[in-house]
């Protein structure tokens, strides 16, 4: 199953990407468990649980790019690096 369609398999690749960056993967963990938390209080439909999942595992995956590139992790250098490795990796 794809990456796209598996959320733990995202978050799982996510955490790897972020490997040796404690603070980043403390800040996955809580984004996704936030995430999970509000997916159960809404009583989310299984696809619109695995697209919210999915996008709290990746939404922040363009931000090693941004900061190599441009030497910061501003939002609006994020988001074509994270199309393109989204594209490239998945």
């Amino acid at each position: 199953m794809s990456p796209l369609n598996d959320p733990r398999e995202a978050l799982r690749r996510a955490l790897q990407y972020d490997a040796g960056d404690p603070k980043r993967i403390q800040h996955l963990i809580k984004v996704y468990a936030f995430a999970e938390m509000i997916a159960d209080g809404e009583h989310l439909p299984d696809a619109q649980r695995r697209v919210l999942l999915t996008a709290a595992a990746l939404h922040d995956i363009g931000i090693h790019n941004a900061q190599l590139h441009y030497g910061s992790s501003a939002g609006n250098t994020k988001s074509w690096r994270a199309r393109r490795w989204c594209a490239n990796c998945l």
